[in-house]
């Protein structure tokens, strides 16, 4: 495989990336062999079409060297640009459903459950990129992992700031011996508030970003049937009058 030629930190570090979108290891190396395969066509095709389109590259300049430079540069960005996404898209799953697992871990621990048995009613009832990093935080804790641990190594592994809160209140709870439903509740609520907010704050931007294609592509129709009519009469007058 071609990762495997990469140097060690570098391979490191990828995994890392992988871990952090939700990726098995196999498969997302196989993905990422793709992306740099295609990242370098896609390099070399665009210096190519360049020399195809301005001419002649100056004395000394090869278009190979240019298309395996270029071809390079596509390998490495690709996947890079590819690994940004899907760890952005799998954060933001993982804090989608976060609130009704909260939900529920409130209801389960009230209801006299450990933390432990709470997790696996939320693994009976859920489904998804959170429960599967939970179903995780349950194994460790069945292997004897401390809880505030196990949670550390959830935050870790996802990158994702409402798992890093959990985990901080989580371990809170335990120094402190406070309530831990209380506390999961709070956080709860404090999930949706911040949605609302953002979502009355990308509404707000709507505004400002349909005028754009207002501008573009409305107002000139309509500039044209509102004003075409009177333009044609007037030339049409003009004409008559010479």
């Amino acid at each position: 495989m071609v990762l495997h030629l990469l140097p060690a930190p570098v391979v490191e570090a990828l995994a890392d990336r992988l871990e952090r979108a939700g990726l098995a290891p196999g498969a997302g190396a196989r993905r990422l062999e793709q992306l740099a395969a295609a990242g370098f066509a896609l390099g070399a095709l665009l210096v190519w079409a360049l020399a195809a389109s301005l001419g002649p590259l100056p004395a000394g300049a090869s278009p190979v060297g240019w298309a395996l430079v270029f071809g390079l540069a596509g390998a490495a960005a690709l996947p890079v640009w590819w690994l940004g996404r899907a760890g952005e898209v799998h954060r933001k799953s993982l804090a989608r459903q976060l609130p009704q697992v909260l939900d529920l871990l409130v209801v389960a621990l009230e209801a006299g459950h450990g933390f432990d048995s709470a997790l696996q009613q939320v693994t009976l009832v859920f489904r998804g990129p959170l429960v599967a990093e939970l179903s995780r935080v349950l194994d460790r804790l069945l292997a004897g992992a401390a809880l505030p641990v196990a949670m550390n190594e959830l935050a870790s592994r996802t990158g994702a700031p409402e798992l890093e809160a959990l985990a901080t209140t989580v371990a809170t709870s335990r120094q402190l011996g406070t309530p831990l439903a209380n506390a999961l509740r709070s956080q709860a609520a404090q999930i949706r508030q911040r949605r609302a907010q953002e979502a009355e704050e990308a509404a707000r931007k709507v505004a400002v970003k349909i005028l754009f294609p207002l501008a573009i592509c409305i107002f000139p129709v309509l500039l044209t049937l509102l004003l075409g009519p009177v333009v044609v009469g007037m030339a049409a007058a003009l004409k008559m009058l010479k």
